[in-house]
């Protein structure tokens, strides 16, 4: 074996380009999975961290919605708590914008002091610490306290003023007091602030609220405490678990990070093709060293420990560089993440990448295992020559013919097993991504039996054509490459022209929902912080006042979004959206509903139950909520629970959280709030909508406020769409190029085997430019095959991702869009990509000395 290792690292340290190639090939793959990784684990560790400071050492909360609990009912609530040995301390809670630092946000946290010690570590640090000018923060006005962290990103000291707005409201606030982060887990988080609770009541014009109260109940009164509190409680409260928020918070992100992990997989499944390639191509070259080897002695034992042993080398290096690649590949990503989290769910600031061992090992784990997987084949491959056979190439194609027979029933059982997956097992995001990956899989083993009859039908109609046919036969005789090669190149392709009709389908969807839903002229709202989220920040009813008695106005629909909670038929509850509004008698066409609207007449009477006070639901919120048409949904309100059912579940892609939808009179009447957080205005004949708008702004005044025409909302949200799928492309273009770089090596492999009919042709007469001719001709017939395999493994993808996966993860339904120009695009990048790897090998092949070539024969 030492005698075989010698030879073996010889071999390499002669062709070093080769075995970068490989190793480039695999660190690529473990790159791209080890980033995502990180950047997930990194998003995740920001987001609980910053859930775990508001909840602190909580175990329950009594909400009330947006609405909040009305101060008075504080005392009665916290006497009954005490006398069941329970804590209680009320909060004031919401994310306000730092003005002077554009995109720069806060996590205000207004609590009371003295009430706080048995929640959060910070206010037992504020208490004890005599430094600190506790007096200030509860005498003063607009003082607040900032954590070291947030401190340094916004480059303030103490005694410094800056400016903060909720809303439409801005107020200016001075910084008295830097948390220490001596084991304080709030202190140590970028984003955060605190002060007193009649502070964040005037900042937020929230005066004789309060958001929801902490309790803190011992395990073993548990039962006796949750009852007593309960009793005291008003009709719109509910006493729930603290981690209720921060569980749904974290299911609704769980989909996304599910996402990005399966997109990593795909470039690693790319990556195994390409191993596999590369491997093939170092028993190919050195298919006359193992004859000689073989009949020196060694068995076929030691011929397989070889070849393994060089694949488990090239593993354990490759994966160290992809690991290392991974990190910095990871700076990257988290910001793309961060942000796509930030536009749909909560703002998480900038997290930074930690490396951890547990992500680390499963890379290099991850990397080794796959390199050692497809290196296997070629090792036996290898193993199985016998001396007199190592150099002889047909054989080892024959043997390749005969298993296809063999690869069309695994593909075939692998189809079943896909099908088996989506339609049986329970539908979930993970056993979706399963269920298609299996899919893949078998497309990919289907390959080289397709391949043959399909460039044998590309050459048809150029079979008069010598080169041509020299050329579509090159890639049946030497299937054990190009079918490999073609393999990886199809699953690459497939992989982007799903992703990229997903999304485009995707985009239509969105576009053609905003067309039909934003037909008013001018919608004014407060500036959110979130895209996705909605505003449930009312106008100032001054400003309301103002924008209402501007001339040119022919309609209005005033809407009010706010968070209530909602019990379920199951008997279960949750915090949910709730958007209440008065429709006109022309908006009603706008909302479509799934499944559709049977007729005019059942459209008509579900918005006749809808004046009637019956509610309607997104998409999301039936999917995630497992609700239909038909049941009932229990609202907790001031003035009791309303019992409402469900008239409709209608197409909304603004939230994936989902909503319910209630008429305007209804929420006005329960909750006895005349709030507006949004205006729909229709402008009058002669008026255009950019006059409109601009009326409304001067009204507006000072006060900051969104005042966008629906072409400007429409262009807004797609902007948003856009930045939230960045991600994709980044990563299926790595995947492209982890596939191109496998056909490099596959191609390579080809004119090595043909070197000897190479080096013939030439002898007789060929000229090295008609060699790469006829090479090239074989490149462009290989990358037609792997396009067009493609296409219909792309399309069969989009639909699995589009009615599988985006169905299951976030609740959306929707029509698959093909896009002609998108098929083309993929066979002419495949062509493109398979002539760029196979130009160099082949130069190299027309290049070669006839003597060399020839001299085996």
């Amino acid at each position: 074996m030492s005698v075989l290792t010698t030879v073996a690292w010889r071999s390499h340290r002669r062709h070093p380009m080769l075995a970068l190639l490989a190793i480039i090939g695999i660190a690529l793959g473990v790159a791209v999975s080890t980033a995502i990784a990180l950047a997930n684990a990194a998003a995740r560790q920001a987001f609980t961290e910053s859930l775990d400071g508001l909840i602190g050492h909580a175990t329950h909360q009594v909400v009330a919605g947006s609405y909040g609990l009305p101060e008075s009912a504080y005392p009665g609530i916290r006497r009954a708590a005490m006398a069941a040995g329970a804590a209680v301390a009320p909060v004031v809670e919401a994310e306000v914008a730092v003005v002077d630092r554009p995109g720069r946000s806060l996590r205000l946290l207004g609590v009371d002091p003295f009430a706080e010690a048995p929640f959060r570590d910070a206010s037992p640090k504020v208490l004890q610490d005599q430094t600190f000018p506790l007096r200030r923060l509860l005498t003063e006005p607009n003082t607040v306290v900032l954590t070291r962290a947030t401190a340094n990103d916004l480059g303030l000291g103490i005694g410094e003023t800056f400016r903060i707005r909720h809303g439409s409201l801005t107020q200016s606030v001075t910084l008295v007091a830097i948390l220490a982060e001596d084991g304080n887990a709030v202190a140590r988080q970028l984003g955060f602030a605190l002060c007193d609770l009649a502070t964040a009541q005037e900042l937020l014009g929230r005066n004789g609220r309060i958001d929801y109260l902490d309790v803190r109940v011992a395990e073993a009164d548990t039962t006796t405490a949750l009852a007593a509190i309960s009793a005291a409680l008003p009709a719109a409260a509910e006493i729930v678990p603290a981690s209720r928020r921060s569980d749904s918070l974290r299911q609704l992100t769980e989909a996304f990070h599910t996402n990005l992990h399966a997109l990593g997989l795909i470039a690693l499944v790319v990556g195994m093709f390409l191993i596999a390639n590369t491997a093939s191509f170092a028993v190919v070259r050195r298919r006359e060293l193992f004859a000689r080897l073989r009949a020196h002695g060694a068995t076929p034992r030691q011929i397989l420990g070889m070849v393994m042993g060089e694949a488990l080398a090239a593993g354990i290096m490759a994966s160290l560089l992809g690991v290392v690649l991974g990190t910095l590949l990871a700076q990257v990503l988290i910001r793309l993440v961060a942000r796509t989290i930030g536009d749909l769910y909560a703002n998480i600031g900038q997290p930074v990448i930690a490396v951890e061992p547990a992500i680390i090992i499963q890379g290099l784990l991850l990397g080794m295992g796959a390199t050692l997987l497809a290196a296997w084949l070629p090792a036996l491959d290898a193993a199985r020559s016998a001396p007199r056979l190592g150099a002889v190439v047909s054989q080892h194609e024959h043997a390749w013919r005969r298993s296809l027979p063999w690869l069309a029933l695994a593909g075939g059982g692998l189809f079943g097993l896909c099908a088996l997956i989506l339609l049986a097992f329970p539908p979930t995001i993970n056993a979706g991504f399963v269920g298609l990956g299996c899919g893949l899989i078998a497309a990919a083993v289907l390959v080289p039996v397709l391949l043959v009859p399909l460039v044998r039908l590309l050459a048809w109609p150029w079979r008069n054509f010598p080169i041509v046919t020299l050329a579509s036969r090159a890639v049946g005789a030497n299937l054990s490459r190009t079918g490999i090669a073609v393999a990886a190149l199809s699953v690459a392709c497939a992989a982007a022209l799903g992703m990229t009709l997903m999304v485009g389908s995707f985009r239509l969807a969105l576009s053609t929902w905003l067309a039909t839903t934003l037909t008013s002229d001018v919608y004014v709202s407060a500036p959110r912080l979130i895209a996705a989220r909605v505003g449930e920040t009312p106008l100032a009813p001054t400003v309301v006042e103002r924008l209402l008695a501007v001339p040119g106005i022919a309609s209005v629909v005033t809407k009010r979004d706010a968070i209530i909670s909602v019990e379920f038929p199951d008997g279960d509850s949750d915090a949910v959206t709730l958007a209440t509004f008065t429709p006109l008698e022309e908006s009603r066409t706008t909302f479509v509903s799934r499944p559709a609207f049977a007729s005019p007449a059942a459209r008509d009477a579900a918005w006749a139950a809808f004046a009637a006070g019956a509610v309607f639901v997104t998409e999301p919120f039936a999917t995630h909520r497992q609700v239909f048409v038909g049941q009932e949904l229990t609202l907790l309100t001031p003035a009791g629970r309303q019992r409402l059912k469900i008239a409709a579940v209608v197409v909304d892609y603004s939230s994936d959280a989902g909503a319910v939808y209630l008429h305007r009179q209804y929420y006005q009447k329960w909750f006895a709030d005349d709030s507006v957080t949004a205006l729909a205005v229709n402008a009058a004949p002669g008026v255009s909508a950019d006059e409109l708008a601009g009326r409304l702004r001067r009204a507006a005044g000072e006060v900051p406020l969104s005042i966008t025409s629906s072409r400007a909302l429409t262009q807004a949200s797609l902007t948003v769409f856009d930045r939230t799928f960045a991600i994709t492309s980044v990563i299926r273009w790595l995947a492209a190029g982890v596939a191109v770089l496998g056909l490099i090596a596959a191609l390579a492999a080809v004119q090595i085997e043909r070197a000897r009919t190479t080096a013939r042709l030439r002898a007789g007469g060929v000229t090295p430019n008609e060699v790469i001719g006829l090479a090239l001709g074989e490149c462009l017939f290989t990358g037609a095959a792997a396009g067009l395999l493609a296409m219909p493994m792309g399309i069969a993808l989009a639909a699995g991702l589009t009615h599988v996966i985006n169905r299951r993860s976030f609740g959306w339904s929707m029509d698959l869009a093909i896009d002609g120009w998108q098929l083309l695009l993929t066979v002419a990048l495949a062509m493109f990509a398979a002539v760029v790897a196979g130009f160099f090998p082949a130069w190299r092949a027309s290049r070669r000395p006839l003597a060399e070539a020839l001299h085996a024969d």
